[in-house]
């Protein structure tokens, strides 16, 4: 190789997936006090080599070059200062997303799940969950608002045989469900509305025949940015004021899961739309049918109106009582005349009564309560 110099211990050799003479080395020479990074390509089973260094940090050495198997051209390389990829084999742009500045020794692309294991050194593994994105863009940044092509999502099964949730791992897992990722190009779409509160971006999923299952909100600055759809349909109707402990469950209530199927999602931000189709798989080791999965989703949804339903009493009984608060309020300011005694006692009257409406359902003196489940055994 022609523009290398001498001594240069090779790191790694990495074979194309997609063509049998076609191979990355990199080549290390911070041994001989040389600190430049040194990449190169062959298209000739090695006979010759091209110098595909291009615009990398001028004092990383580079340890680790690999292609990825679903998009040819997409080059990573780990350097001292961390990773790097080019999607037209150089020139090099940084890969950031929260990844330290570390020597990275050693990278393997899981084709299956389109994610990137990366070995540091002294930073132990990290894994970059589904890039997809970075396959589907190309050589510049997209135009506008684009909506990226989702993965297949899976309804795992997140549950061992004694029916508790599985959180025995350290590191953290992937978010559940779908991931959506979107880019934004240019100025920053959260203006202040003359309402007040900020415009973001929508998404909203609808399932193959069109009925609205779950409207997402997203940042709307520029750039790239990624939201998860955990595969649920929009929650119940919160109980108004409850904090974390909202509806008539102990924890924020969740939407019912969805059946395994297709479903669309739309991106819509200053009058713009985009849409894609998103594919949700049943986890593979479970065995139920569709009929059964219906049969679920049916009866979850029921579900989900009742507590809805319950929910809307809830905030009706709360605003009356409130209603009711401010009136003895301004009856008691006039506790001398007595032309409004009837119409005090009439007032507390109907507040004790929306108590024992309310009390046995919904218990607000433990909504902050951390015990509050065991105040509620008896309903």
């Amino acid at each position: 190789i022609p523009s290398l110099p001498p001594w240069g211990r090779i790191s790694q050799i990495a074979t194309s997936p997609f063509a049998a003479g076609t191979a990355y080395i990199a080549v290390d020479l911070h041994e001989m006090g040389n600190n430049h990074p040194y990449v190169f390509r062959t298209d000739d089973f090695g006979a010759t080599w091209k110098n595909i260094t291009a615009n990398l940090p001028r004092n990383a050495p580079a340890h680790v070059v690999r292609e990825d198997p679903n998009r040819r051209g997409l080059l990573v390389v780990g350097t001292d200062t961390g990773l790097f990829y080019s999607v037209s084999r150089g020139p090099w742009q940084p890969i950031h997303c929260g990844f330290p500045i570390t020597p990275v020794y050693d990278l393997k692309f899981v084709k299956s799940t389109h994610d990137l294991v990366v070995g540091t050194h002294g930073r132990g593994i990290f894994v970059l969950d589904d890039i997809a994105p970075l396959e589907q863009v190309g050589a510049n940044p997209p135009v506008g608002l684009t909506l990226f092509a989702p993965l297949a999502a899976v309804r795992w099964a997140r549950f061992n045989r004694h029916g508790f949730q599985l959180t025995s791992f350290t590191a953290p897992n992937p978010s559940e469900g779908a991931a959506i990722d979107y880019y934004i190009r240019g100025r920053n779409v959260e203006h202040h509305n003359p309402v007040g509160g900020a415009q973001q971006v929508t998404i909203t999923i609808t399932d193959a025949s069109g009925h609205p299952v779950r409207t997402l909100k997203g940042p709307g600055q520029p750039g790239y940015h990624r939201i998860h759809w955990d595969l649920r349909y929009d929650p119940p109707v919160p109980v108004y004021g409850a904090g974390e402990t909202s509806g008539l469950g102990y924890d924020t209530p969740r939407g019912p899961m969805v059946v395994p199927g297709k479903y669309h999602v739309r991106l819509a931000a200053e009058g713009k739309s985009q849409s894609v189709t998103l594919q949700v798989e049943a986890d593979p080791r479970t065995h139920a049918s569709d009929g059964d999965f219906q049969a679920q989703e049916k009866a979850a949804l029921e579900a989900r109106e009742l507590v809805s339903s319950v929910d809307r009493e809830v905030n009706r009984i709360d605003a009356l009582r409130q209603q009711l608060d401010t009136l003895e309020y301004i009856l008691l300011t006039h506790e001398k005349n007595t032309t409004y005694q009837m119409l005090f006692e009439l007032a507390s009257q109907l507040n004790h009564k929306l108590d024992q409406v309310e009390e046995p359902i919904y218990d607000r003196s433990a909504v902050n309560d951390s015990k509050a489940y065991l105040h509620s055994l008896s309903r």
